[in-house]
């Protein structure tokens, strides 16, 4: 039987999903560092290319 969903099992699953988020910046910063290769990403409604200088930035 289904148990019934909390505000702490939503608060866990954001902690996770942020998480899991966190983690896939940071690989897609050391896949482009390696490939020499810039970020692109939307910010503030704008697009914005970064050049990683280094993968622990």
């Amino acid at each position: 039987m289904n148990r019934r969903k909390t505000k702490g099992d939503f608060l866990e699953f954001t902690k996770m999903a942020e998480a899991a988020l966190q983690r896939a910046a940071k690989r897609a910063r050391e896949i482009a560092y390696r490939n020499n290769r810039p970020v692109v990403y939307w910010k503030d409604g704008k697009v914005v290319e970064e050049w990683v200088k280094s993968p622990e930035d």
